[in-house]
């Protein structure tokens, strides 16, 4: 992971924790940041996917 990428989530981590809300309704928004995260990610991976699948179909009808 890239050192931006780290610093920017430990300082969304800090925000939220020293916000001034009860644990429980803390811990719920790390909890719904992580899987928005999670699902930002998991899109991006079946995207790449996708597209590496359509050049190894594109690479395949040009070897022939």
């Amino acid at each position: 992971m890239s050192k931006t990428f780290i610093v920017f989530l430990a300082g969304i981590t800090v925000g939220v924790l020293i916000a001034p809300h009860k644990g429980s309704k803390t811990r719920s928004r790390i909890r719904n940041f992580a899987n928005d995260v999670c699902d930002g990610v998991e899109s991006i991976v079946e995207k790449i996917g996708r597209r590496t699948d359509s050049v190894s179909m594109k690479a395949e009808k040009n070897a022939i």
